[in-house]
């Protein structure tokens, strides 16, 4: 499985909406729209720069869930 170019930077708004719903897409098309472990796990491995520094800094529990990630 090649991952497609899905990169989240934490620039803005704009870039972190594009970022979930390309995430989302890419779900759907692989048939794991409903799988939100699948969802989470992916988008963590695809953060960069100030955006993977926030997410460490993350309560765990947020890291953990998929709903929380994205409320964040």
């Amino acid at each position: 499985f090649k991952a497609p170019e899905i990169i989240f930077k934490g620039t803005d708004g704009n870039e972190c909406e594009a970022f979930i719903a390309a995430v989302r897409e890419l779900a759907f098309e692989k048939g794991l729209a409903h799988d939100r472990h699948w969802m989470l796990y992916f988008a963590t491995a695809r953060l960069r720069g100030k955006a993977l520094r926030w997410h460490a800094r993350l309560d765990s529990t947020v890291k953990e869930d998929w709903e929380l990630f994205i409320e964040a």
